[in-house]
């Protein structure tokens, strides 16, 4: 969820205990943080987002958080969630768990970098991400976007194969400085997985019905 919500209030209880969905500031009905994460959330699993976005068509909205006031407690409880720039993601730990719903055990509060870090952006060649095709030098371009947003190319070589591997390596070591960076300031298993990150990467860059691509790197 790319939504950081990072300039709405938090919410309270109300006198019969239950948490305020919006609170009215200045005169104005501002939803609550809570509430934008939780509606947020339940939008993405309803049949029109679905259809607009088939990778979705599996994903459903777990019991655990259902009711609001369990959805609160549980955001009040994790590291992260009060922190500018962070966003509530169900990927990392649902892509490695193969669980992806919404819910208690996917769910996880990660800055906008390590959510934009996860996220491949690069032309890939047969599912081979980081690597292109340039038709000039008749060579496969490697290149992995740095953490400071910056794409850099990282090597031109005659086999996509071989250029996924350098990829998979600058991506690994990427993985080890982000994790490094956030220990103690992400929930622990976004950092267990990124420091072993040799161990997972295929899970994030590979298209799992893509047989040549996966076949190709045993």
């Amino acid at each position: 969820m790319r939504k950081d919500s990072r300039d709405l209030p938090l919410t309270h209880k109300k006198p019969n205990g239950d948490y305020f969905k919006v609170l009215s500031i200045d005169g104005k009905y501002v939803p609550t943080k809570e509430y934008i994460y939780w509606t947020s959330a339940k939008h993405r699993t309803k049949t029109p987002y679905k259809l607009r976005f088939p990778s979705y068509e599996v994903v459903g909205f777990d019991q655990t958080i259902q009711d609001f006031n369990l959805f609160v407690e549980w955001c009040h409880k994790q590291v992260g969630f009060s922190y500018r720039g962070y966003v509530m993601d169900k990927d990392i730990l649902g892509v490695v768990c193969g669980y992806k719903n919404y819910s208690t055990e996917t769910c996880v509060f990660i800055p906008a970098r390590i959510n934009a870090f996860l996220i491949s952006k690069n032309k890939a060649v047969k599912h081979y991400t980081g690597v292109s095709f340039q038709q000039e030098c008749q060579k496969y371009i490697v290149s992995c976007s740095q953490l400071n947003g910056k794409n850099k190319t990282l090597a031109r070589v005659n086999c996509p194969v071989e250029g996924y591997n350098i990829y998979k390596a600058e991506k690994v070591r990427l993985a080890k400085v982000l994790a490094a960076e956030y220990e103690g300031k992400v929930d622990r298993r976004v950092t267990d997985i990124l420091s072993n990150f040799e161990n997972y990467i295929d899970l994030f860059t590979v298209n799992p019905t893509n047989k040549e691509t996966i076949n190709a790197q045993k």
